[in-house]
């Protein structure tokens, strides 16, 4: 086991003993995925072949809450010798390192800032409000919900414009025929008169 100067411990009680009252609780993460499976190389492969094809500008995105055990605490050093707290040290998925200061008692709220981070990648902010966490994941959820029946709207808009011409087409044509099968026929022969000067 590593070992941790003492004043840090002695300096950073208070918050050291918050994160030590979630042995045994779960923290979570938010985790945003593709909805569309290989959405980039099709639309790729859609740009490649002209653009003929219809596509969306980006995958839409569904937001989750992932729950990890806290199953061990301990403290440590980074790679750099800084004093850290680690959660679930040496377990790929769910370890968390976390530097030892006053700012300990902060971990595990939720702000947008925090939730920002963290779906860019940064697998040691940890959030422990989970009902938050899931409000904020949902209102992004709800977000792109909103952005797919706004498309929907206005493709069903463009699809009437398409059927709407279609029709119009149709009955072009078929006034036309009608108007050719009413007008009287025109003589069978023409009758041409040469004169001569």
């Amino acid at each position: 086991m590593e070992t941790v100067k003492a004043s840090v411990v002695a300096n950073n009680r208070k918050s050291l003993s918050i994160v030590g009252q979630n042995f045994g609780c779960q923290y979570y993460r938010p985790e945003a995925r593709q909805n569309a499976v290989n959405f980039d190389e099709k639309k790729r492969k859609i740009e490649q072949d002209g653009n003929v094809e219809l596509t969306t500008n980006r995958a839409t995105k569904r937001y989750l809450v992932k729950g990890y055990d806290v199953v061990s605490i301990q403290l440590g050093n980074d790679i750099t010798g800084s004093p850290v707290v680690f959660i679930n040290k040496d377990d790929q998925a769910s370890e968390v390192a976390m530097p030892i200061s006053p700012d300990l008692s902060k971990v595990g709220q939720v702000t947008e800032d925090a939730v920002s981070k963290a779906l860019r990648g940064d697998k040691n902010i940890i959030f422990s409000d989970v009902e938050k966490l899931v409000k904020q994941c949902n209102a992004a959820n709800q977000a792109e919900i909103s952005r797919i029946e706004e498309l929907k709207a206005n493709l069903d808009k463009e699809l009437q414009s398409l059927q709407n011409a279609i029709a119009g087409n149709i009955k072009k044509l078929d006034d036309y025929n009608h108007e050719m099968n009413a007008s009287t026929n025109a003589a069978s022969g023409v009758t041409v008169t040469i004169t001569e000067d």
